[in-house]
């Protein structure tokens, strides 16, 4: 059974820095990944993130650290390091 990922473009997102941070820099440079949007309830906490690859190791990884279900979109790797640059360096001012 094949699963579909869907498609997000991100090439004019405005990212928060705060959710930004979710992700440490290194991993997301290393993995293409960047976290987009998280929210937080009673009953359970939903990180959604883009990658360049689907990756189930990071998306383990991820929801283990963090506490957390990750929903993932999957993105181009042009958009996605464009992203990782304005948003580290945009946190980093």
């Amino acid at each position: 059974m094949e699963i579909k990922t869907p498609y997000l473009q991100i090439e004019n997102y405005d990212f928060n820095n705060n959710i930004i941070d979710l992700i440490p820099e290194e991993i997301s440079r290393a993995y293409k990944t960047i976290a987009v949007d998280c929210i937080k309830s009673d009953k359970y906490n939903l990180l959604t993130i883009c990658m360049s690859k689907f990756n189930q190791n990071l998306i383990n990884i991820l929801e283990r650290k963090l506490n957390c279900l990750v929903r993932v979109f999957l993105g181009t790797e042009k958009e996605i390091i464009k992203a990782i640059n304005n948003g580290y360096i945009n946190k980093n001012n």
